[in-house]
């Protein structure tokens, strides 16, 4: 027998903050869309001038490597480019890291002169 201090549950009528639910049925955003809209339509909506590989505009990035010692990224020929992101969201790690680009600059390496160097005060 439930407790008389809980509230009663009501079912989920809408999603977070009041959106509505996703259907099941619903077609989900291919990848390379969704990535496009978190980087260029954030620019767009904050006004900054990022998120577009453009003259006058900023980016950070990384240069990944697969196959390298220690790590688990393994990048084929044939990947498509969805396969690609996908494989390095999940699998890339430190090592698989060659350079580092912050505000249009590389970031230089240190110690063992492959691992570059990341500070939040850079």
């Amino acid at each position: 027998m439930p407790d008389s201090t809980e509230a009663p549950r009501r079912k989920r009528t809408s999603g977070v903050c009041g959106a509505p639910p996703i259907k099941p049925n619903r077609r989900l955003t291919p990848l390379h869309q969704s990535g496009s809209a978190a980087t260029a339509g954030g620019g767009i909506a904050l006004d900054l001038p990022v998120g577009i590989f453009k003259e006058g505009f900023q980016f950070d990035a990384l240069l990944i490597e697969g196959g390298s010692d220690g790590g688990n990224l393994r990048l084929q020929p044939q990947d498509s480019p969805t396969e690609l992101v996908q494989k390095i969201i999940y699998h890339a790690g430190r090592s698989n890291i060659r350079e580092v680009w912050v505000a249009n600059r590389l970031v230089p390496s240190v110690g063992d002169g492959q691992t570059p160097a990341v500070s939040s005060h850079d």
